[in-house]
């Protein structure tokens, strides 16, 4: 049986008292695009700043598949200051 990607479920303008460190921040291996390709995909990021590497692949009901692999940047939040 498959098991479920664990995320955690934070809550608005929360002040937890775990620092999040998580190496994998995401995975969802079910996201359905609409009639362009496209989907929207949202997940909170670990509490270190810095570069985070994506990897997204993908097949449809045809057999072609894709892969696409890039790098998003984490800023520090000014939120607990």
């Amino acid at each position: 049986m498959p098991v479920q990607f664990y995320a955690p479920k934070y809550k608005p303008a929360s002040t937890a008292d775990m620092t999040d460190i998580r190496s994998t921040v995401h995975w969802a291996p079910h996201i359905v695009t609409d009639k362009e390709g496209k989907a929207r995909v949202s997940f909170y990021t670990a509490d270190n700043p810095g570069d985070y590497t994506y990897i997204i692949e993908g097949t449809d009901l045809k057999g072609s598949f894709g892969v696409k692999r890039g790098t998003l940047t984490v800023k520090k939040s000014n939120l607990n200051q």
